[in-house]
């Protein structure tokens, strides 16, 4: 990759720049971390007593949110999902 006036080579960086670079890559890794997390936390609970009680949306849910207890996905995931923020 070429330097450009707005994006120097990577040994044109001062250690300002770097320092910058890294802080930005550290934030990167823990939000990707943190979605990790919440992810794990709302998960389909596997709890075969759903189809007992049914989904109170015309029956396209078939499981229930380990962390919500709502249907599952719950709002939480459906918002990663519409965000684009698939599971890795």
């Amino acid at each position: 990759m070429t330097a450009t006036p707005d994006r120097p080579g990577i040994d044109q960086l001062t250690s300002d720049q770097l320092d910058r670079l890294y802080a930005r890559l550290d934030k990167a890794e823990r939000a990707e971390a943190t979605l990790t997390a919440v992810r794990k936390l709302h998960r389909p609970a596997n709890d075969w007593s759903w189809k007992t009680f049914g989904c109170d949306h015309g029956g396209a849910h078939t499981q229930l949110c380990s962390r919500c207890k709502t249907c599952y996905p719950c709002a939480t995931v459906a918002v990663l999902d519409q965000h684009g923020q698939t599971p890795t």
